[in-house]
Parts: C-alpha cells; structure tokens; sequence
C-alpha cells in the first residue's frame, strides 16, 4: 500500500525539466488566460521553461489540444472523464505511440480540478514525446516550481494523474512545506486543499 503523506517529502532529481517563468495573460483575463467568471479548462506544457497556458471553455478541446488532437472525444463533462476507462485508456495508449521511432507524441500528465471530486475548473498538464513508463516512484522527471506561474496557486482540490505517472503536491512554491505524495489521483487534498503552490512528476 501507498501512503499520501503531508510531511516534507526526499526525492530523487535527475535529468528532470523545470517549469517555468512566468507567462503574460492577455489582456481582459485571469491570471493564466482564466476569463473571470466562466468554467475553463486550461494546459500547460511542462517541457518549456516558459509557463504557456491556453484555456478553452470546453474540456473536450482543452483534451484535443493537448493531446495534439489524438484524443479528441474527451469526455464534455470533466468529472465523469475522471473515471471514464475508455478516456483512460486512451491516453494510456499516447505512452506507447511516445516510445516509437520518429512519432511525436503529446501525452498528459496530470488533470487538476479546483472542486473536491473532480468538479468545474480544470488545468491538465502534458508533455511532449515522452511518459512516465518505466520511471521509478520519487526520481522526479518534470515538476512545476512554482503554479502561481499559470494561475493556479492554491487552487487544487482534487487531481488525477495518467500515463503512468505519480506526482507529488506541495505546500509552497519551490516544493517546501508540507506535501501530499507519491500518488496517482485523489478526490481530496486533505490538509492541502486548496493550498498547493507547487507539483513534481515521477
């Protein structure tokens, strides 16, 4: 059994990439591209060293864009995609088109929600051609120094992961105070509801 903890935790850092400086919101926005007062779905692509959000009114597109179009049929209602096999399964399959020769793949690593049980707002987090298949629990590969970067400190309140990866939460920008971690996706934050500011992948 794995335990989510909320104490400091110790990782393993190799060859991992950070995220990333701060991105500008255009104008009549919320912080990350956000329009105040309307559901958004937003993504972020964690191998730039630039934090670059894009948020959509749809989930379904949000998905499509940051798949690269693969998945394209996404769920509409972004709590039920939460636990939806078939959308599961799809991104699962993004993991082993990544490992062919010459394929460029954008997979997702983590879809957060700003409501307990995975409601209304979303930010989901991808890569490019690359998956957590294979790396071991707590030797981090990306992570987010810090989320006030794309408009979503503090906002946390449930999180599901795909493509293999466990993530870890923290308390505070640059992965200090307490953390919630290493695990796949929870309805809750506990302690850390609402309260993350930073977030690495293994």
């Amino acid at each position: 059994m794995r335990f989510r903890v909320l104490v400091p935790l110790v990782v393993a850092v190799a060859g991992l990439t950070v995220a990333g400086a701060p991105a500008q919101a255009e104008e009549g926005s919320a912080p990350g591209g956000a329009v105040e007062g309307k559901v958004s779905h937003c993504i972020g692509n964690v191998t730039t060293p630039k934090a670059e959000v894009r948020c959509f009114d749809s989930f379904t597109e949000a998905i499509s864009t940051a798949t690269g179009g693969r998945v394209a049929d996404a769920p509409a209602d972004a709590g039920k995609a939460a636990t939806n096999k078939a959308f599961e399964a799809e991104l699962r399959s993004l993991s082993k088109a990544a490992a062919e020769p010459g394929v460029q793949v954008q997979n997702v690593l983590e879809i957060d929600y700003d409501y307990h049980f995975f409601g209304t707002d979303t930010f989901t987090w991808w890569v490019e051609n690359d998956s957590c298949w294979g790396n071991p629990i707590g030797a981090v590969k990306w992570q987010v120094w810090n989320l006030d970067d794309y408009g979503w400190n503090d906002r946390i309140n449930a999180y599901g992961n795909h493509n293999f990866c466990y993530s870890a939460h923290f308390e505070h920008a640059g992965f200090q105070g307490l953390a919630m971690g290493w695990d796949t996706g929870s309805g809750g934050m506990g302690s850390l509801d609402g309260e993350a500011s930073s977030i690495q992948w293994s």
